[in-house]
């Protein structure tokens, strides 16, 4: 890294709130602010150019962000200024009131955005240039509702492709597979100007992507509100990013020290047994779906009245397998 001319450090999906979320056992917020130093550690050390975040600063979403959870930001962002290291973003769909742009100073990011401790990305590049003429750009495309829809907030124009570009996103962008809602797969937006594109959104992230010569990076949230498999899997980490003059490419991926491991931070034992119960749901409503396709109404409601009577479920199974089945279409 020490040949880049330009470096930056990446990071997406702080979502940070001063709530803690449900069955984190230790203090949500308190675990941000650690990171966000050693964050802050590792850019001085490396002397970067700047901090490129890719969306989702806060979590209240559709709410207003609380003044103490902006002031708690804006102290830390101020020490990061302070040190010359500037922060360039994008919002994420927690960062925005009804998912609008528009209205983006009506939460905490735009507070920061107008004064100054941070700049907001857009398709109108900011430009660095290398001391042999050649030019870096910074662009970025903040969260929109049917953002996978509109594969142009991937895009940067041709009229840019002779410099070098970095794009931030907040989508569902993906190496392959499928998932259950809109996504965007990384080969169908392949051919733009974009020579690093940098995705938020998408918590688990990815290993990084290097096609057509042009890399495709999602670190992966460096928060943990709930637990599951990838959380149990997954450090929360940064990417160290360098370009030379020449354009050449170094990324170094790196585990935050100060991220606990899973039952350090989670009730473990709470959700096992609130996993174990959603399977058995799972498993009790796909029996009772597939035994029930030829009954009508009645005779559904009769089956679990009686199970309940007998003891064979629960109250809180039968109640649940009624709510399941309304949603499947046994219960019209």
């Amino acid at each position: 890294m020490n040949n880049s001319i330009f470096k930056f450090i990446a990071f997406t999906d702080l979502h940070y709130t001063t709530k803690n979320p449900e069955k984190r056992i230790d203090n949500y917020s308190e675990s941000l602010f650690l990171k966000l130093n050693e964050i802050y550690e590792l850019a001085i050390k490396y002397e970067i150019n700047g901090i490129l975040f890719a969306g989702d600063l806060f979590h209240r979403k559709g709410d207003i962000v609380t003044h103490e959870e902006v002031n708690d930001v804006i102290k830390i962002f101020s020490k990061w200024n302070s040190s010359n290291i500037n922060i360039y973003l994008i919002a994420g769909n927690h960062d925005l009131v009804g998912h609008n742009l528009n209205a983006i100073n009506d939460n905490g990011i735009g507070t920061l955005i107008i004064s100054g401790h941070v700049k907001l990305l857009n398709k109108e590049p900011i430009r660095f240039e290398f001391n042999n003429g050649k030019k870096l750009n910074l662009f970025g495309s903040s969260y929109s509702r049917n953002y996978d829809r509109n594969k142009e907030n991937y895009i940067v124009d041709d009229k840019y492709k002779e410099d070098f570009n970095i794009n931030l996103v907040h989508g569902i962008l993906l190496p392959k597979g499928t998932f259950f809602g809109d996504y965007t797969l990384i080969n169908e937006i392949v051919k733009n100007a974009a020579n690093i594109t940098i995705c938020g959104h998408y918590h688990p992230g990815f290993e990084q992507v290097i096609m057509n010569n042009k890399y495709f990076l999602n670190p992966g949230s460096i928060s943990r509100g709930v637990l599951n498999y990838d959380t149990t899997k997954r450090t929360p980490k940064i990417l160290l990013i360098g370009v030379d003059k020449s354009y050449n490419v170094k990324i170094k991926e790196v585990e935050l020290k100060t991220a606990k491991l899973c039952d350090e931070i989670f009730d473990i034992e709470f959700v096992n047994k609130q996993n174990k119960y959603d399977e058995e749901i799972k498993s009790f409503t796909e029996m009772i779906k597939n035994e029930t396709q030829s009954m009508d109404n009645n005779d559904v409601n009769i089956i679990l009245d009686d199970m309940l009577k007998n003891n064979i479920i629960e109250r809180n199974i039968y109640d649940k397998s009624i709510e399941i089945l309304e949603k499947v279409g046994v219960f019209k």
